[in-house]
């Protein structure tokens, strides 16, 4: 019996951020020139290769957020369609994989905007591969479930890792 792969979730981590103001709360650190300049160009090549997302969900910290509105654009997602979820910000890989769990079975394909380690982490988790996913990091994972609530340690392949130096 072959196993319908019918799921994708793409973990993003959001573009390079400033670190000019030290005086700055982690959560509203904005991104720098470089992060301002790699979130469309990733959006734009992840947009080439993938024209249609179920879902959006991301961090609300500002980093983030800001990176999922740039590849919202991209995709002709409304922007307030991206749902924020504050338990991206710090999450735990456990943490991050009962937000897979409790996703919508209607939604195939979403992509997940947060931060490291937790991102990182999920990837390994997920597929058995461990990354270091760089800012503006897109992984590509295939799940082989039906249903978002059995989303588990090794259910994924995947399928793409890119980045913004990956030329």
């Amino acid at each position: 019996n072959k196993i319908l792969i019918v799921k994708k979730i793409i973990l993003i981590r959001h573009a390079k951020s400033s670190w000019a103001d030290q005086d700055m709360s982690d959560f509203d650190r904005p991104l720098n020139s470089r992060g301002l300049k790699d979130a469309p160009m990733m959006a734009k090549r992840f947009t080439s290769i993938n024209a249609n997302v179920d879902g959006i969900i991301s961090s609300p910290a500002l980093r983030a957020i800001t990176t999922a509105k740039c590849f919202a654009t991209q995709l002709e997602i409304p922007i307030n369609s991206i749902k924020e979820e504050r338990k991206i910000y710090e999450a735990s890989p456990d943490t991050l994989m009962e937000l897979l769990q409790e996703l919508d079975n209607t939604l195939e394909k979403v992509i997940l905007f947060g931060h490291n380690p937790g991102l990182s982490y999920l990837t390994g988790l997920l597929t058995g591969e461990l990354y270091d996913k760089v800012t503006c990091s897109i992984s590509e994972i295939e799940l082989h479930i039906e249903e978002w609530s059995s989303c588990s340690v090794g259910i994924g392949s995947l399928i793409s890792y890119d980045y913004p130096k990956n030329l």
